[in-house]
C-alpha cells in the first residue's frame, strides 16, 4: 500500500500570548509526497497561522489532494482534567463545551493562559494550573498538587528518539518544561476546525482508531505529534527543525505504506475508550527502528514567502463593483452567519491579502463592528473589536 497523503503540513506551535500577536517561535513546513519541501518564512501570529492552514485545507479536495496536518501541542486534556471541569461526551463535544464555558455553573470559557488559568483555578477552588515561570503574571502558584498526564504521556510510553512529553496543567514556557499554555491556545483553534461543517477534516484518533476506517475516507486528517520524540539524534533543537522533523517523520511513515498500523502499534487495546477522549501522540510507544535517519540526510528546505499552492488556470480579472455580491460557497454567501456570530455581507470583488482570495465585508452581530476578511476565513472569523479576532482587511 502506497502513501495515503499528498501534502504534509506541520507547525511548531510556540507562544501563549494573544492570538493576534506575532511570534518568532511559530514555524510552518509544507511538504509533498512527490515534490518540494518548503518553509513558510512569514512571521506568524496564531490567528495568521490558523487562517493559512484553514485556507490550505479548504482549497484542496481531499479525495485527490489529501493533507496530513498537525501541531506539536496536546489535542486534548487528560481524562482527570475533563472530570474536574465537569465535561463529558465525545471529543468534539468536549472541545465545544470547553471553548464555550458554562453560564449555568459559571465555568469560564477557554481563553489565553494569562486569563483562563486563574479563572479556572478560582472556579474549581483548587490549584489545577501552575507555572514555574509566570506564576505572578498569571496569578497562579509556581507548582500545584498534581501534574496531570494523559495515557500517551505516561512514563511507560517511549518514542523513537526519546523525549518525555509534558503535563497539560503546567504553563508558562517550554524552557521550564511547561507547554500547557500552547495547548490551551491550540485547543481553541482545533474546536473551530472540528466544528466547521464545510471543511472535510477528521482528527486521529478521535474519529476512530483505524486510520483506514470510513471516518477518514475523503478527508484531510489532523495529527498530534511530539517533535522531541522523532527529531533525529544530533539534529539541533530549533523551532524550524521541530516542524521539519514532524513533517518528515509523518511523510516517511506514510511512504513505508502502513501508516495506520504504525500509529496504533503500541496503543493498549484495553484503553481505547480513554484514547478516544485523550488522544494519542503519533509515534508514541515506538522504538528506534521508527526513527528518521541522521541529520546529514535532512536538508533545511529552501525558504519561500508563502506556501506553495496548486497551479490554477488563468482567470479573468475580477471587476471591483460598488454593489455587494454574494459569494459562490456556502460560507461566503450573503447572510451566512458563522458560529462566532459574524455575518458575511458579500463582496465588492476586492482581492484579499492571501493568494487567490477575495475580501468579504463582515458584520459582528454582537457589537456591530464592520471589517473585511478573506473568503477562506469567513467560517472561523471572530470579531477584531470585542473578541480578540485578527485585524480586518480592506474590502
Amino acid at each position: 500500500m502506497g502513501a495515503t497523503f499528498f501534502h504534509y503540513l506541520f507547525a511548531d506551535y510556540s507562544g501563549a500570548a494573544e492570538h493576534s500577536h506575532n511570534s518568532s517561535g511559530i514555524e510552518l513546513i509544507h511538504g509533498q509526497a512527490e515534490g518540494a519541501w518548503k518553509q513558510d518564512t512569514r512571521r506568524f501570529s496564531r490567528d495568521k497561522l490558523h487562517q493559512t492552514i484553514s485556507g490550505h485545507l479548504e482549497s484542496r479536495d481531499p479525495a485527490i489532494d489529501r493533507t496530513a496536518f498537525g501541531f506539536d501541542h496536546q489535542f486534548s486534556w487528560p481524562e482527570e482534567m475533563w472530570n474536574i471541569a465537569g465535561i463529558s461526551g465525545q471529543w468534539r463535544s468536549r472541545l465545544h463545551q470547553l471553548v464555550s464555558g458554562d453560564p449555568e455553573t459559571q465555568r469560564p470559557a477557554l481563553d489565553i493562559p494569562r486569563r483562563f488559568c486563574r479563572s479556572f483555578n478560582s472556579w474549581v477552588g483548587s490549584d489545577v494550573f501552575s507555572s514555574p515561570t509566570k506564576s505572578e503574571a498569571y496569578g497562579i502558584p509556581r507548582s500545584g498538587p498534581k501534574q496531570h498526564l494523559r495515557l500517551t504521556e505516561s512514563t511507560s510510553v517511549g518514542f523513537p528518539t526519546g523525549g518525555q512529553p509534558k503535563p497539560a496543567n503546567v504553563v508558562g514556557g517550554q524552557g521550564a518544561g511547561a507547554v500547557g499554555g500552547q495547548t490551551l491556545c491550540g485547543l481553541y483553534f482545533l474546536e473551530q476546525l472540528a466544528s466547521a461543517q464545510d471543511l472535510k477534516v477528521a482528527f486521529w484518533p478521535f474519529d476512530g482508531i483505524d486510520l483506514d476506517g470510513p471516518e477518514y475516507e475523503g478527508r484531510h486528517v489532523g495529527f498530534e505529534i511530539y517533535p522531541d520524540g522523532v527529531r533525529p539524534r544530533g539534529l539541533p533543537k530549533s523551532d524550524l527543525n521541530d516542524a521539519l522533523s514532524a513533517a518528515l517523520w509523518m511523510a516517511e511513515m506514510d511512504r513505508r505504506g502502513d501508516l495506520a498500523s504504525v500509529l496504533t502499534a503500541s496503543m493498549p487495546e484495553d484503553q481505547l475508550s480513554r484514547v478516544l477522549v485523550e488522544g494519542w501522540i503519533a509515534g508514541a510507544g515506538l522504538g528506534p527502528e521508527y526513527a528518521l535517519a541522521g541529520p546529514r540526510s535532512i536538508s533545511v528546505p529552501k525558504k519561500v514567502n508563502t506556501l506553495s499552492r496548486p497551479a490554477a488556470p488563468p482567470t479573468k480579472r475580477r471587476e471591483i463593483s460598488s454593489e455587494l455580491r454574494t459569494g459562490r460557497t456556502e460560507t461566503t454567501r450573503s447572510g451566512y452567519i458563522n458560529r462566532n456570530q459574524q455575518r458575511c455581507l458579500g463582496t465588492h470583488g476586492q482581492p484579499g491579502n492571501h493568494p487567490n482570495q477575495i475580501a468579504y465585508k463582515m458584520e459582528c452581530l454582537v457589537c456591530g463592528h464592520i471589517y473585511g476578511a478573506n473568503g477562506a476565513d469567513v467560517f472561523l472569523r471572530r470579531c477584531p473589536h470585542h473578541d480578540s479576532g485578527a485585524l480586518g482587511i480592506n474590502f
